[in-house]
């Protein structure tokens, strides 16, 4: 049970004892004589009055009409003051026994809170000369480990000498408590509303009994914040609605019936008339109900800056949708520009490079015919040298022009073979003929073909080695030929620009897809900044080497190229003055 509720419970008990010591005020006894038939069947009806009373008890209590002055003095009074009868709950409720108290008053007396009993007096003594109902609440030494709160009725009358006091005596105790802690509620609240410069914590009460909707508690901030006095919405909130905006009065009101109805929390933002200005409020509670009533906790805060704020905001996001929506005109229309100009260049580029390579087309055609036509007769050439190379009684002189004459032929075959093989190679005319055969044995040949071919140009000083990393035979399907043409352009060109030391070549399967061969020398090395270059067409490393190691660039070129025809590549590891090794791979296919 909430605290509201229980306070209302505690009132509703409140109205029923009042209403029974009324009934009682109506039988007023005319003496005290115990064998009194009227008194005996009055006291019995006393007792059943007293049984209906839930933690409360009804009693009967004489003072001596001529002795209430002595009512100003707490001492004397004590001394005039009979209790004559409690009903059964008198004990439960007081901790004491009936019997003792009838016999001394003051044992019940002195157990009322000292500053409570003194306050008592002025109003008690006032209630008994004048038989007018007395109500208090006092603290009462229940026992020593607890204090109750009871509250004390009394109707006194006058019968003959004596002033008789009908009343009960109610344990408030739980009552109290849930008092004293909307008490200290409330202060938190104030405090609370203090220390909120733009808000206001406020109840709102609606009674669906008056249909009455008020406010029960606004803080301290609430006609700053509102420009009205918080004493006129106390008795009726419409002192408040009058200052709202009409547009957002229906909105409020319709916001605050379904809050109602369905106690879900409430949210609205208003416009209020702020003395001739206009002023925003945010409202936002969370309602409950409490018998007859619906009770919203909440807080108002003036949004005023924060609206201003969202409005320029809000100006502000129209005036850059505009501007965004105008260059986006212009950026389609020059998007649209550009995309004709795109489609025209790119128009022309196509017919550039359909020109090209119906260029290079030709210029390979024309490459392979006259390679061709220069070939036949260095071909013829070489024959007739190498049959007067044949002759032993040839002068020594004429010798030596013939070798002269059979090398530089060669150089130009193999010029002219580079040539072709380039021209094929840019026409996608080279084609990969595909054998089986052992690698192992392939690169011992190359092996035994190089060690006489060092022999026969003066370098036999030089080591040259297959490394054999493999263990068994490696049987492979790709182009022979065409792997002899790289392996003899990389073991070359790696013997003609090493002068001592060695040459070390070799292969080793990568993976289930491909073989990496690498041919290693300690020659001249590169430079670093001609690695990316060197497998370029045509391209050498310096016009000095030029001179004195020849070539034409076409080698790496060509090698590079067939590799990747044969599904690998081609890089180069070097340092110049330190060597080199090229390495390539090409797709495995084992069988």
């Amino acid at each position: 049970m909430s605290q509201q509720e229980h306070i209302a419970q505690l009132e509703k008990e409140n109205r029923h004892l009042k209403k029974q010591l009324t009934r009682l005020n109506s039988h007023p006894m005319e003496d005290l004589v115990p064998r009194d038939v009227r008194l005996l069947t009055e006291l019995e009806h006393f007792e059943s009055l007293g049984k209906n009373i839930p933690n409360g008890c009804l009693f009967r209590c004489h003072i001596e009409a001529g002795k209430l002055e002595d009512f100003r003095k707490e001492h004397q009074w004590l001394n005039h003051i009979y209790l004559s009868f409690a009903s059964s709950s008198w004990e439960k409720l007081c901790n004491i026994s009936m019997i003792e108290v009838m016999q001394d008053i003051t044992l019940w007396l002195m157990k009322i809170y000292p500053i409570d009993r003194m306050n008592v007096f002025p109003s008690l003594y006032k209630s008994l000369v004048r038989c007018s109902a007395f109500n208090t609440e006092v603290r009462y030494y229940y026992s020593d480990a607890e204090t109750r709160w009871l509250q004390i009725m009394i109707q006194p009358f006058r019968d003959g000498i004596w002033v008789v006091c009908n009343g009960f005596i109610l344990d408030v105790t739980d009552r109290k408590h849930v008092e004293n802690n909307l008490i200290a509620e409330k202060k938190r609240l104030q405090m609370l509303g203090n220390n909120l410069p733009y808000g206001v914590l406020y109840r709102l009460v609606f009674n669906r009994v008056t249909m009455k909707t008020s406010m029960e508690y606004v803080s301290s901030t609430w006609e700053r914040i509102t420009g009205i006095s918080p004493y006129s919405v106390v008795e009726d909130i419409q002192a408040f609605h009058d200052i709202i905006h009409p547009d957002d009065l229906p909105y409020l009101l319709e916001a605050t019936e379904m809050s109602k109805q369905t106690t879900t929390v409430f949210e609205v933002e208003i416009r209020i008339n702020y003395k001739g200005n206009v002023r925003w409020l945010h409202i936002s509670s969370q309602p409950y109900k409490v018998k007859e009533m619906v009770i919203w906790d909440g807080i108002m805060t003036d949004i005023t800056r924060r609206k201003k704020v969202e409005n320029e905001l809000e100006k502000h996001r129209e005036e850059l949708e505009s501007l965004v929506k105008e260059r986006t005109e212009e950026l389609i229309l020059y998007q649209t520009s550009l995309e004709q100009m795109v489609e025209d260049k790119t128009h022309e580029l196509t017919i550039a490079k359909e020109k090209a390579e119906e260029s290079d087309r030709l210029k390979s055609a024309f490459l392979a015919n006259m390679s061709h036509e220069v070939r036949t007769p260095l071909n013829a050439i070489s024959s007739l040298l190498n049959i007067l190379a044949g002759d032993t009684q040839l002068p020594g002189n004429i010798r030596e022009y013939i070798d002269v004459i059979t090398s530089n032929s060669e150089q130009l075959l193999k010029l002219i073979d580079d040539i072709l093989d380039t021209a094929k190679i840019e026409a996608g005319q080279m084609i990969i003929r595909m054998e089986s055969f052992c690698i192992d044995d392939f690169m011992d040949q190359m092996a035994i073909f190089f060690s006489q071919y060092l022999l026969i140009h003066g370098k036999a000083h030089i080591n040259i080695e297959n490394v054999k990393i493999n263990a068994g035979k490696c049987i492979v399907s790709t182009d022979p030929i065409r792997l002899m043409q790289i392996m003899h352009n990389l073991i070359s060109n790696a013997i003609k620009f090493t002068e001592n030391g060695h040459i070390h070549f070799g292969y080793r399967v990568m993976d289930a897809n491909m073989l990496e061969f690498f041919v290693e020398d300690t020659g001249i090395g590169i430079p670093e900044d001609h690695l990316d270059t060197i497998f370029q067409s045509f391209r050498q490393l310096e016009l000095g080497n030029n001179r004195r190691y020849g070539g034409t660039g076409l080698g790496l070129h060509i090698s590079r190229s067939l590799a990747q025809l044969m599904g690998g590549d081609m890089y180069v590891k070097s340092t110049k003055g330190n060597g080199s090794t090229f390495f390539f791979t090409i797709a495995y296919n084992p069988l």
